[in-house]
């Protein structure tokens, strides 16, 4: 199991533990009090005007709601993009296969066959 999908697993793990399936923001508290809300949770945080707390909050919120399927949608994209990769890497193999060949009568000796023979050659 990668890294990722490890990070990811513990996350949901956590989530599910902490029986939080959403956080929101409190829309409707006065300038100065910013409260997140979730399953039981209720978060405070110190009284501000100036919007710097309320930019924090609300961070947190999206952050708590958001993380898993951002992360999962990014495992599944580079599961996509390594799929990609090796079936590109398995058709360059066969390019270079066939545009090293050689034709010698009835055989055909690719670059990787010349190279098998002169390191036998050279080991005996």
């Amino acid at each position: 199991m990668s890294e990722l999908k490890e990070r990811i697993e513990k996350l949901k793990k956590l989530r599910e533990a902490a029986d939080l399936p959403t956080v929101t923001y409190q829309e409707d508290s006065d300038a100065y009090t910013h409260i997140l809300r979730g399953n039981g949770l209720m978060v405070q945080f110190c009284q501000d005007s100036s919007g710097t707390i309320e930019r924090k909050a609300r961070f947190i919120a999206d952050a708590a709601n958001d993380a898993i399927p951002l992360l999962e949608e990014a495992q599944s994209e580079i599961e996509r993009l390594e799929r990609q990769l090796e079936a590109a890497e398995t058709a360059l193999k066969k390019y270079r296969a066939v545009a090293t060949s050689v034709k010698y009568g009835q055989y055909i000796f690719t670059a990787d066959d010349y190279f098998a023979q002169s390191q036998k050659g050279s080991n005996e």
